[in-house]
């Protein structure tokens, strides 16, 4: 399986490995952190004065559970 290099900027709080939320909701497709909230409640986190994050391995729930996300992708034809 091949590597997906999609996010230059990854943060780490207390062991757990956060993404933006903006690079998120543009490679799952969406529109707006709004509707990637509405298509995945309680993902994105708001976290001090960052700006929105969502947890690495959450994204990585999302990828391997939505068929059409993973064909985006190119991890499957």
């Amino acid at each position: 399986m091949n590597r997906i290099s999609l996010f230059r900027t990854t943060i780490l709080i207390e062991d757990k490995v956060y993404l933006l939320a903006k690079d998120v909701w543009k490679a799952l497709g969406c529109k707006s952190i709004e509707q990637l909230q509405g298509e995945y409640p309680e993902i994105v986190k708001h976290i001090k004065e960052l700006p929105a994050l969502v947890l690495e391995c959450d994204f990585n729930t999302i990828l391997t559970s939505d068929i059409e996300a993973l064909k985006a992708f190119g991890m499957i034809a």
